[in-house]
């Protein structure tokens, strides 16, 4: 694929334009068929069509729908979806490895993980623009702020913390490079942000994470004995979970300390609501403080996602097939749905 230079045109950025006609070709479904498509196929094509509207950046929620509709891909085959994560991706990716809308000095772990996709487009085209944008990322590694006892900050602007969120958004690109470019370190080092937030975040009450924890004590919201913040945030403690998962499937099989965070993924169940099979964005709050601006949907699934995946995982590592009652029927369906199954009885579904 030819890289497109961005020009300007009436105000916006030619690569910006070109997006929005990507978005317009071969992308939804016909309505007669829609029955038949699995569910994951059904709400990829509504994502790259509601994605049209999105402003043309680099950021951490474009990478990770791109990271889910490349799942979708791998699974099912179509070309579309290769074909609209290089197009989305080689908006930003120039002929010399740079990254447009990035800023290394930022120091921003958010920015990381849309590198995700950079692996599997340089192994699929043998493109090596991809390859020195991954470098460029990994160099942001190199010269991320850390804590005293070695935790990278979330951003420059946020000294001395260390957030839930963080461990997903660099870990799973840095064990990635730590396999692919043979950097054991890299290996000891993605653990090690991990074994980090399990000894200052956890809460020995109830086996959760709370969302942040400030290695000074300086931030205004940190609890003064153990720099922790206020909160249980669900959406936190899926990105956690999801982080340790897709660690996991590139840190080597005799790493010393895989047996130690394989389990620590028990973090999300008592996140999960009996009965219900979600969780509220703030964990520890009763159905009483019910947020009124916080959507049923966003509240049952962003968080409950990772949880229930990491749920998933942690089963078929442990083969304990009893254990399948703590999920109940949502974490089936959602592992049918996963799998890129086809649904055409919606009425077969549990609900």
């Amino acid at each position: 694929m030819t890289l497109r230079e961005p020009s300007h045109r009436g105000g916006v950025p030619q690569y910006q334009i070109q997006r929005r006609i990507i978005m317009q070709t071969d992308l939804s479904p016909d309505r007669a068929v829609l029955v038949d498509r699995a569910w994951s196929v059904r709400m990829a094509d509504s994502a790259i069509v509601r994605y049209a509207a999105a402003p043309a950046r680099w950021h951490y929620e474009h990478g990770f729908l791109l990271k889910a509709i490349e799942q979708v891909w791998r699974v099912g085959g179509e070309a579309k979806y290769a074909r609209f994560i290089q197009d989305t991706i080689d908006l930003f990716v120039d002929c010399d490895g740079g990254i447009r809308t990035y800023a290394l000095e930022e120091y921003n772990l958010d920015q990381i993980n849309e590198g995700r996709l950079l692996f599997g487009l340089w192994r699929e085209t043998g493109d090596n623009r991809y390859q020195k944008a991954i470098h460029l990322l990994r160099r942001q590694l190199y010269g991320q702020p850390r804590t005293r006892s070695g935790g990278f900050w979330h951003k420059q602007i946020y000294p001395y913390q260390m957030w839930l969120d963080g461990v997903y958004m660099a870990g799973p690109f840095y064990a990635e490079y730590a396999q692919v470019f043979q950097e054991s370190a890299g290996f000891d080092d993605v653990v090690h942000q991990i074994a980090l937030l399990e000894e200052h975040a956890r809460d020995p009450h109830t086996g959760l994470l709370y969302h942040a924890w400030d290695e000074s004590r300086r931030q205004p919201w940190a609890d003064p004995q153990t720099g922790c913040s206020p909160n249980f945030w669900g959406r936190a403690v899926g990105w956690y979970c999801m982080a340790i998962v897709d660690a996991l499937d590139y840190l080597p099989p005799d790493h010393a300390a895989r047996p130690t965070i394989r389990f620590q993924i028990a973090a999300g169940k008592p996140a999960v609501r009996p009965g219900r099979g979600d969780c509220r964005l703030d964990i520890d709050a009763g159905d009483s403080r019910d947020r009124a601006d916080e959507p049923e949907g966003f509240r049952r699934d962003a968080a409950a996602g990772g949880i229930q995946r990491v749920a998933a995982e942690r089963l078929i590592m442990r083969a304990q097939p009893d254990a399948l009652q703590a999920g109940g029927h949502r974490l089936a369906a959602q592992r049918q749905f996963c799998a890129g199954e086809p649904h055409a009885d919606h009425a077969a579904l549990p609900q």
